[in-house]
């Protein structure tokens, strides 16, 4: 009885480990309760200087209506306050993010608002630029 006690334990405990495995490796967020399209855009190409911060997610703020991208919030990891970055949707022109809020230790998360919203359906691709 101790042992299948203690085998049905460790089974337990490795399905706990492969779930916290799973949700750590997620490189991208969305806002609550989207679904397709809205959390499979096609691709995302992140530049950055050498030894620049990483890219920790991207979250699409949508309309009420969920039809139109109103902003996106990166968050940035091994930032510093003197980091920039920038967004531009299907190959567009790039607009420039907001000032970093610090977040934790070295995390900083940036707004980045376009001149006008983007279709949500119609967008294909996301350059972030950071610097």
């Amino acid at each position: 009885m101790r042992r299948t006690a203690m085998i049905l334990g460790i089974i337990v405990l490795a399905g706990l480990v492969l779930v916290r495995v799973s949700a750590a490796t997620a490189g991208n967020t969305f806002a609550t309760g989207s679904t397709v399209p809205y959390t499979s855009y096609a691709t995302t190409t992140v530049t950055r200087t050498a030894l620049g911060p990483t890219l920790g997610s991207v979250q699409y703020n949508l309309d009420a209506a969920r039809t139109s991208i109103l902003s996106v919030t990166l968050t940035l990891k091994t930032a510093t306050a003197l980091d920039t970055a920038s967004v531009a949707f299907n190959n567009g022109p790039s607009f420039a993010c907001g000032a970093g809020q610090l977040t934790g230790p070295t995390t900083y998360a940036y707004t980045c608002t376009p001149t006008t919203a983007q279709p949500a359906a119609g967008l294909t691709s996301t350059s972030v630029n950071i610097s």
